[in-house]
């Protein structure tokens, strides 16, 4: 695909895949480079700027139709699925957790910003608990 974009934008490189880093790279090790970025703060953090966006893309989960009509597959693509998805939904939530004297925890839920009930965990002190929630 890069190799196919230079040639249209009438660019003569020598083309090399890289395992790892590849922002680090310039202007030592390449002049320039084509890197998969998702929000791009790698490299605005290693001070590269965006020439040319060589495709934009969305991620899409494909199964085979006969996979589907097979129910242990479906059931396995089902689960994968909600893996997935789990993965999604937690990379915008991150969970809270304190200990609190057991004589306040009501006080301490009904501050909380939980999605759910949050988890309440007996210590070894039993005048402490561990709150946990996921927000």
């Amino acid at each position: 695909m890069t190799r196919r974009f230079l040639e249209q934008h009438g660019v003569n490189a020598e083309i090399e895949f890289s395992w790892d880093a590849t922002e680090v790279k310039p202007p030592i090790l390449a002049d320039a480079i084509v890197d998969v970025s998702e929000t791009g703060s790698s490299l605005r953090a290693n001070d590269l700027k965006v020439m040319h966006v060589v495709l934009e893309s969305t991620p899409r989960f494909i199964a085979n139709h006969a996979s589907l009509a097979d129910d242990w597959k479906k059931g396995k693509i089902e689960r994968l699925l909600m893996l997935l998805n789990g993965a999604i939904a937690a990379s915008t939530r991150v969970t809270l957790a304190m200990y609190v004297p057991k004589n306040r925890v009501a006080e301490v839920i009904g501050l909380l910003p939980a999605l759910a009930t949050p988890t309440v965990s007996t210590l070894a002190d039993e005048n402490w608990v561990d709150i946990s929630t996921m927000v």
